[in-house]
């Protein structure tokens, strides 16, 4: 499990944005942010699944800009970024520099 915070900018529909640090925590799979920062930024639950509120919002990570899966968390819980978000922008979470890295991957041919 990784866990140390990293800044993520959150762009809501209409162009409005915040960067919040949050934390990286690999046990996680979606991103998750305060729902009343979610709200602010103009993000709509798209569903709700069990005790979780679903939704997309646009974010920024290391220079690239890519929508991604988000819960809507209790306004006391820090802002979290889970694997999917990690796999979404082809990172991984360097636990002992506590920094985010491009993941590598090798070109996989089949015969």
């Amino acid at each position: 499990m990784g866990t140390f915070f990293h800044p993520i900018t959150l762009i809501g529909p209409q162009g409005q944005q915040r960067t919040v640090g949050a934390l990286v925590d690999t046990s996680k799979l979606f991103a998750s942010f305060p729902a009343s920062l979610l709200v602010d930024l103009g993000v709509t639950e798209l569903e709700r699944r069990a005790d979780a509120s679903l939704g997309h919002i646009e974010a920024e990570l290391e220079g690239h800009r890519l929508t991604i899966m988000c819960v809507f968390e209790a306004d006391d819980e820090p802002a979290r970024i889970g694997r999917h978000t990690l796999d979404t922008f082809l990172l991984e979470a360097d636990l002992e520099g506590e920094r985010l890295e491009p993941k590598t991957f090798r070109l996989v041919q089949h015969f």
